[in-house]
């Protein structure tokens, strides 16, 4: 069975340039939510994080992200894939031109 798309985008994500900023993020986010504080819940965010800077370099990554995914992992239940095609689309096709871009350009 061939990988699918969001697996190899986590694959790579492992040599993200912006790994080890996603790490430190994840552990602020949301700290007293229980949904983020479940085994794996934070691996999980990390990866989605990861994976998405390296599938839109444009955008890379940018810290308020991580409260976003964290939000759709909780109310996907934890399926990765389908809160990284949310992100993707929200920050690709819904919202403003340039609101995740590296200087936040779309957010002035």
């Amino acid at each position: 069975m061939a990988k699918s798309y969001y697996s190899i985008m986590a694959e790579a994500g492992k040599q993200s340039p912006f790994l080890e900023n996603i790490k430190q993020d994840v552990s602020c986010t949301f700290p007293n939510h229980t949904g983020l504080q479940a085994p794996g819940t934070q691996a999980a965010l990390t990866r989605v994080l990861a994976a998405y800077s390296v599938h839109n370099d444009k955008v890379g990554y940018c810290r308020a992200m991580a409260n976003i995914v964290g939000l759709l992992l909780v109310a996907m239940n934890s399926n990765e894939e389908n809160a990284f095609w949310l992100l993707a689309a929200l920050v690709e096709d819904l919202l403003h031109p340039g609101t995740y871009a590296r200087h936040l350009e779309g957010c002035q």
